[in-house]
């Protein structure tokens, strides 16, 4: 599959865990930022999330990549969406600031 499309499915699969999570979820309208997903929680909790496919190293290893944050996000305390696109678990890596 193409990655591009393949990222789209990851942050659909991320929207729908936050609606069903009960959160109002939005999404920029301009596609290329740092946040992909903005997940408000009814109390009031903002998330900021970037949405990433989980992907494994090609190598013996088969470990998990890990994808850092940019300025930018570390900044707004952007949060990775790890997503299994064939299992749609979602896991996260917290934004460190």
């Amino acid at each position: 599959m193409d990655n591009h499309f393949v990222g789209f499915v990851c942050e659909q699969i991320v929207i729908e865990h936050f609606l069903r999570l009960g959160y109002w979820v939005y999404t920029p309208v301009g596609r290329q930022g740092p946040i992909d997903i903005i997940a408000v929680s009814p109390d009031g909790e903002v998330l900021l999330i970037d949405a990433k496919a989980q992907s494994y190293r090609k190598d013996s290893s088969r470990t998990k990549v890990s994808r850092g944050l940019t300025p930018i996000q570390k900044m707004l305390g952007v949060r990775i969406a790890y997503v299994n696109a064939d299992t749609r678990e979602v896991m996260f890596k917290e934004a460190t600031r």
